[in-house]
């Protein structure tokens, strides 16, 4: 089997991975990730969303669904998702996350442009402003 990679790329690479782990972004979305995973409150409410959607599935598969069982059911499921996203630890899990994704997205960046020397544009989502890849 032909080796894809040096030893010497493998060791640059893990030297980058060990900076990102020493990273305090990287930290703080490990941190904050545990907190929502094991947040008790927010763990029951996702259970219940998940029944509540598995029975919403259900009364849509009958053919003629009974409009005053689902309207109930959606409005519990839109009060839980709102207490969920809204809930401290999903919000600075959620910022933790994009910190840290913000942080591998430089990254790869900077590694394309040490390989291909182009820098990636930043996207306005505006193509008259776009000049392409610099």
């Amino acid at each position: 089997m032909e080796m894809i990679m040096t030893e010497e790329l493998k060791n640059a690479i893990h030297k980058v991975g060990e900076l990102i782990r020493n990273d305090p972004r990287y930290a703080e979305m490990v941190r904050t990730s545990a907190e929502y995973t094991n947040n008790v409150n927010i763990n029951k409410q996702l259970d219940e969303y998940s029944a509540l959607q598995a029975t919403l599935s259900s009364e849509y598969e009958k053919q003629d669904f009974d409009e005053s069982v689902v309207k109930p059911i959606q409005t519990r499921m839109n009060e839980l998702y709102t207490s969920v996203i809204n809930d401290p630890a999903y919000v600075n899990f959620k910022e933790a996350s994009e910190a840290y994704t913000e942080l591998t997205d430089a990254v790869y960046a900077e590694l394309e442009y040490s390989v291909t020397g182009n820098r990636r544009a930043e996207c306005t989502h505006d193509c008259s402003t776009c000049h392409g890849c610099d």
